[in-house]
């Protein structure tokens, strides 16, 4: 239904821009004498610096991309490297025996640890990770992020658990079930999350005895909970684990490898409208893109501002009533409020779209 909706916006729109071709001329720029106006045109024999503009489109295409999916890429370089290069499946535990040595290229990795980490999907079903209590062996601190790097829980003594240890329960996006009591229930927005701990030597203790304590750790199915199986351990102290990212033609098969499997962000649900681009087509618009073409909108407790663009698609490149925008935004802090303030700052003048207070 929504394919066959958009079809036919686009129908609409084509049929449209051949009737208006059809009818509009748009006249050579000159000044109403008859002569060429002084400026606004580039200087006589320059040329484009662009000489093939649809590569140009496609190469911004994919740099926005991979910009934006940055943070989804690093954590999983760190997973796909885990299970191509050490041989770890879900629910083991990488725990180094020493600091780590320049055989783990990571980024703003340190030599003075040793580090923990762990992947797990919980499209086969909720997890549970069991984390000691801080003693005088030693401690564990550090995060469980999301597919997006967003941490979704702490541990540690300043985390869920308080230092005083415990069973975290992480269940899939979506999730119905029963959770059980005695676990700390942490709901997770996306399927696949990884763990980054230290093990943190007591006073008095080496990072040998760091090591060990590390090994206190258990990560396995909630299924399993009855009777958990024996936990795995993979020590890579001497094993390349090459977890950059991929800058070449992988790269977009990783960004693939994500987003086949993890919900959309609501955030990232963004379409282009051009504000309709002709007054009236815009309730054509809003029925494809849930409402929204321009302007401000209220959803939840959020606040959402469609601006109209600065050009015009290739495909139709034509605005009738509905101008071009670049959108100033000015946050004003007052005592017990933020108040937002949308201003189009070319286009249709500068004029005040909308100010709301939000708390």
């Amino acid at each position: 239904m929504r394919g066959d909706l958009h079809m036919h916006t686009f129908r609409t729109v084509m049929a449209l821009g051949a009737v208006l071709g059809a009818v509009l001329t748009v006249p050579t720029a000159r000044a109403q004498d008859g002569m060429e106006p002084l400026g606004g045109q580039p200087p006589a024999g320059a040329t484009a610096s662009v000489k093939d503009f649809d590569y140009q489109i496609k190469y911004q295409r994919a740099f926005e991309a991979v910009l934006w999916n940055m943070p989804a890429i690093a954590i999983y370089s760190f997973r796909r490297a885990a299970f191509d290069n050490l041989g770890v499946r879900d629910n083991d535990i990488i725990a180094y025996s020493a600091p780590a040595t320049p055989k783990l290229e990571a980024i703003t990795a340190n030599s003075t640890t040793p580090y923990i980490t762990a992947f797990t999907d919980l499209r086969q079903g909720p997890v549970v990770l069991e984390v000691p209590a801080a003693s005088a062996e030693g401690s564990v601190y550090g995060q469980v992020v999301d597919a997006w790097q967003f941490t979704i829980a702490d541990v540690g003594p300043s985390g869920l658990d308080k230092g005083a240890g415990g069973k975290l329960l992480f269940t899939p996006p979506g999730y119905q079930g029963t959770v059980p009591p005695g676990y700390i229930h942490v709901a997770s927005p996306n399927f696949r999350i990884a763990l980054a701990f230290r093990s943190v030597p007591a006073p008095g203790k080496s990072a040998a005895d760091a090591y060990q304590y590390s090994k206190k750790l258990r990560m396995y199915s909630l299924s399993q909970a009855g009777s958990p199986p024996e936990q795995r351990f993979v020590d890579p102290i001497d094993k390349r684990y090459p977890t950059l990212p991929f800058y070449d033609g992988r790269h977009f098969e990783d960004m693939h490898a994500i987003m086949s499997v993890e919900p959309v962000n609501p955030h990232d649900k963004v379409r282009h409208t051009h504000g309709g681009m002709i007054l009236g087509l815009d309730r054509l618009v809003a029925r494809s893109n849930n409402g929204f073409v321009s302007g401000l909108y209220r959803v939840g407790g959020m606040t959402l501002y469609v601006n109209n663009g600065t050009a015009l698609w290739p495909g139709f490149a034509l605005r009738l009533g509905r101008p071009s925008e670049l959108t100033r935004i000015t946050l004003r802090r007052t005592a017990q409020q933020v108040s937002h303030h949308l201003q189009p700052a070319m286009g249709s003048g500068l004029r005040q779209r909308a100010a709301v207070a939000a708390r």
